[in-house]
C-alpha cells in the first residue's frame, strides 16, 4: 500500500439515521472512529516526516562539504557567499532539529511542521539569495525537496480532509449539545420554581378562604353584634355629651367673667383655658373651676348649673358602657393578613409570569440549537430524526 493509498479507499456514503436519545453514543463512536484514523493521518505524516528530515540531513553534510576554492569567482564573492552559506547551514541544522523534535502527540501536528519550515524560509532567505549564484545546484536541491514535501503533506492533508472536518463538526456537535443540555437544565429550574410557586399560591389561597370564613364567623357571632351596639351606643352619648357642652358653652359670657376677674391673673387663665378649649377644659376636672368663677362672679344662674349637672350625669354615664374593640380589632388583623396574602400571591404570579416566558424562550433557543446540530450532522451524512 502506497503512502496516499489509505486515504483512496471508497468512503461510506449511506446516510445514517440516528434519534436524539442516541446522540451522546454517536458522538463516542464517532470519536474513536475519528481518533483511529487521526492516528492513521499522524502516522503517514510522521512516516514522510522522517524521510523528509533524513534527505535534509544528507544534503546538509553535502553542502557543509562544498569547496568554494574550486568555483573559479573572485575572492570578495566568495567571501560573501561562503558568510552567508554557513549561516543557511546553521538554518537548515535549527529546521532539522526542530522537525525531528516534535512532541509525539502534538494535537497540531501539521500546523507545528508548517510554522518550523517557514520560520526557516524567512530566517534564511536573504543567506539563500546571497550564495545560490555560487552553489545554486547543492542550494537549490534543498529547495526543491522542501517543495517535494510540501506537496506531499498538502495531499495528505487534502485526502484527509474529510475526516478533518467530520472532526470539527464532531466538536461543533458536542459543544452544542452541550449547549443544549445547559438550557435545558436551567429551563427544568424554572419549572420546578414556577411548580414550586404555584404551590405556594394555592396553599396562600387556602389561608385567605380560612381568614375571609373567619371574619364571616366574627361578624355573625353575638361578641360582635353586642360589641357593635355598645359601642353605637356609647357614640351616641356622646355626641349628646359634646351637643350639651356646646350648648353650655353659649350660656356663659366669658366677656363678663373677664371684666370681674381682669385683676387675677391665675382666675384669666382658667377663663381663656375654657374660652378657647371648652370640651378639654370642662373634662379635666368635671366643671369645677367654672362653677366657682360663676359662683365668685355671681352669674351661678340655675339654668347653667342644671346644664353642669346634666352634664356630669351625662359624662358618668358614657364612662359606664364598657366600650370595646376587640371583635373590631380581630377583623382589622385577619384584613390586613388577607392584604399580606393577596400581594404575597400576586408577587408569586407576577414572578412565574417572568419565568414561563424565560422558559419558552429557552425551549425557542434549544430548538435552534438542536436544528444547527441537524445542520453539522447532515454535513457528516447524518440525520437527527
Amino acid at each position: 500500500m502506497g503512502i496516499f493509498d489509505f486515504w483512496k479507499k471508497k468512503t461510506n456514503t449511506r446516510k445514517q439515521i440516528i434519534a436524539l436519545n442516541e446522540l451522546d453514543s454517536f458522538i463516542e463512536d464517532k470519536k474513536k472512529e475519528l481518533e483511529d484514523k487521526k492516528a492513521e493521518f499522524e502516522s503517514i505524516v510522521k512516516k514522510r516526516l522522517l524521510e523528509f528530515t533524513k534527505e535534509l540531513e544528507e544534503k546538509s553534510i553535502i553542502l557543509e562539504k562544498v569547496d568554494l576554492r574550486e568555483i573559479r569567482s573572485d575572492e570578495r564573492a566568495k567571501l560573501i557567499v561562503s558568510n552567508n552559506l554557513e549561516k543557511y547551514i546553521i538554518n537548515l541544522d535549527r529546521m532539522i532539529e526542530s522537525l525531528t523534535s516534535i512532541e509525539p502527540d502534538d494535537n497540531e501536528l501539521t500546523v507545528t511542521i508548517l510554522k518550523i519550515i517557514d520560520d526557516f524560509e524567512k530566517r534564511s532567505f536573504m543567506n539563500y539569495e546571497k550564495a545560490t549564484f555560487l552553489i545554486g545546484k547543492e542550494l537549490g536541491a534543498i529547495k526543491d525537496s522542501i517543495s517535494r514535501f510540501l506537496t506531499d503533506l498538502n495531499t495528505i492533508i487534502l485526502e484527509n480532509q474529510d475526516s478533518l472536518d467530520s472532526s470539527e463538526r464532531l466538536f461543533s456537535v458536542q459543544t452544542k449539545k452541550d449547549q443544549a443540555k445547559q438550557i435545558e437544565d436551567l429551563r427544568d429550574e424554572i419549572n420546578d420554581l414556577v411548580l414550586n410557586n404555584m404551590k405556594k399560591i394555592s396553599l396562600l389561597e387556602v389561608q385567605k378562604i380560612n381568614s375571609e370564613e373567619e371574619i364571616e364567623k366574627i361578624k355573625t357571632s353575638d361578641k360582635y353584634a353586642e360589641e357593635i351596639k355598645t359601642n353605637e351606643e356609647s357614640e351616641n352619648k356622646r355626641k349628646e355629651l359634646e351637643k350639651t357642652l356646646y350648648e353650655l358653652k353659649q350660656m356663659i359670657d366669658f366677656k363678663a367673667l373677664a371684666n370681674v376677674f381682669h385683676y387675677d391673673p391665675k382666675k384669666m387663665n382658667a377663663i381663656n383655658e375654657y374660652s378657647l378649649n371648652f370640651n378639654e377644659s370642662f373634662e379635666k376636672d368635671n366643671g369645677i373651676k367654672l362653677v366657682r368663677l360663676l359662683e365668685e362672679a355671681g352669674k351661678n344662674d340655675h339654668l347653667i348649673i342644671k346644664k353642669i349637672n346634666g352634664i356630669i350625669e351625662k359624662n358618668k354615664e358614657l364612662n359606664s358602657y364598657n366600650v370595646s374593640g376587640e371583635q373590631k380589632n380581630k377583623i382589622l388583623a385577619l384584613e390586613e393578613k388577607i392584604k399580606k396574602i393577596k400581594q404575597q400571591m400576586s408577587d408569586l404570579e407576577e414572578e412565574n409570569s417572568k419565568e414561563k416566558k424565560k422558559s419558552e424562550k429557552m425551549e425557542q433557543n434549544k430548538r435552534e440549537v438542536i436544528n444547527s446540530i441537524k445542520t453539522d450532522l447532515h454535513k457528516m451524512n447524518v440525520e437527527l430524526k
